[in-house]
Order: C-alpha cells, then structure tokens, then sequence
C-alpha cells in the first residue's frame, strides 16, 4: 500500500477537531498552562492533569504521551514541549529572534511527536504551536520544516495501516 502524507492548515477548537491525536504544545511541566494547553486540560478533566503530574516533566523537544479522558474523538494526547522564543515590540511589529538552536528544539518537537504518532500507529495529528506561527512566512517554514521531518522518517511511517493527514 502507499504511504502519503497531507499537511492542511485549520482553524478552530483543537479539543473538536476530527483527530486521533491531539499534540499539544505544552510547558515542561506538563500542567495546563494558560491559551490552548489550558484549554485542552479543560476539556479533558482532571484525568489529565492527575496523569500528567505522575509523569512528572518533560525536556524541550521532548514529547510525552497521555489518554485524552473527555476528549472523546481523540484517541491520545501528545504534550511536546517548544522552546520559549522571546521577542519585543519594534515600531507596532514583533520582533523575535529565532536561533539555530530554538529551530533545531522545535524540529524536535515534531520528530518526537510524529515517533509517537506512529508507535501509536493513529491516522491523524492535530498540532497546535502555540505562538510559533504568526507570518504566512513563519507557517510556510514551518510546514516546510515538517515536511521535511516525515520525509525523513517515511520508512517509519510506512508501518502504518492507514494514511497520514497532519493538520495544523
């Protein structure tokens, strides 16, 4: 069977979103921070965050696994954890620098979050990244950076059943 893979953009409720896996852009913790990781811990109830703080912690670039309790169209959660990139206001934009090193963390992220996905053998991923998009230029580098990544690991990929649809 072949094996292909489709990268959409999607707007929207990620605790609704038609997915087996939600990957979540957390904080090392693991705790249900503020914006879209509050939220997913909302939806999902206490479940998680009592199975969160038993695993305790998590490094940058790392990703880690969890049930998805009242998040019932998900089959998982996976919680990755991006670098923090700071920035600063400069006549009305945002400026953030971006070095190799937080590039390399947040490849990271999608590597380890697509080598659970496919432990996992699920069909489809809704990845939130938290505030890393903001620019059609930053989503252009992004999607091709994991683009890049599941071409690298397509032969991993190719153990799955079904085909793959990444939505961001």
């Amino acid at each position: 069977m072949d094996t292909y893979c489709k990268i959409s953009l999607m707007h929207g409720d990620i605790t609704k979103a038609p997915a087996d896996i939600i990957v979540n852009a957390t904080n090392k913790h693991l705790c249900g921070g503020s914006g879209v990781d509050g939220a997913i811990h909302k939806a999902a109830g206490p479940g998680l965050i009592q199975e969160c703080m038993k695993i305790g912690a998590c490094a940058t670039g790392n990703a880690v696994v969890t049930h998805p309790y009242n998040i019932k169209q998900a089959k998982a959660i996976i919680h990755t954890v991006g670098p923090q990139i700071s920035g600063y206001v400069k006549s009305g934009q945002m400026i953030r620098k971006v070095d190799d090193i937080d590039e390399r963390l947040l490849e990271d992220c999608y590597i380890s979050s697509l080598n659970l996905a496919v432990s996992l053998k699920r069909q489809c991923q809704s990845i939130y990244n938290g505030d890393m998009i903001h620019t059609p230029q930053e989503l252009h580098h992004t999607a091709s950076s994991l683009k890049s990544q599941v071409d690298d690991i397509k032969t991993r990929l190719q153990g799955l059943d079904t085909h793959n649809n990444i939505r961001f």
